[in-house]
């Protein structure tokens, strides 16, 4: 929030940092740009000591940002970690029963949960 403020002249209010984690960083976690606590795993969400930092992964497409080695290093990071949409649309096509019409084509359709 601090590097967003100093940079691109946009404040928050202390009590946002939940939203902010949840509207940003939870995306760059999934996209395995981020790790969550990596030196202390055990550090509860509201931890005053609670931080991100890069992976090792992120750091190589990052580096050769604005480089020749750019679209390399993109490229073998997402083949290696897939793209977001890819991550998003896993859980979601693990759920789905294909259901056939009698003219034959194929609807795929999410279960009903009566809990």
């Amino acid at each position: 929030m601090a590097f967003v403020e100093q940079n691109y002249d946009r404040k928050f209010a202390p009590n946002t940092r939940e939203t902010f984690r949840r509207q940003v960083l939870h995306q760059f976690m999934q996209a395995k740009i981020v790790d969550y606590n990596p030196d202390n795993s055990d550090l509860p969400t509201n931890s005053p000591h609670a931080h991100y930092a890069l992976t090792d992964a992120a750091l190589s497409p990052i580096r050769a940002y604005g480089t020749k080695q750019w679209e390399g290093a993109t490229k073998k990071f997402i083949k290696s970690h897939g793209t977001l949409l890819e991550i998003y649309s896993k859980p979601r096509q693990k759920k789905l029963i294909p259901i056939r019409l009698p003219e034959g084509k194929t609807l795929n359709l999410s279960p009903v949960s009566n809990k």
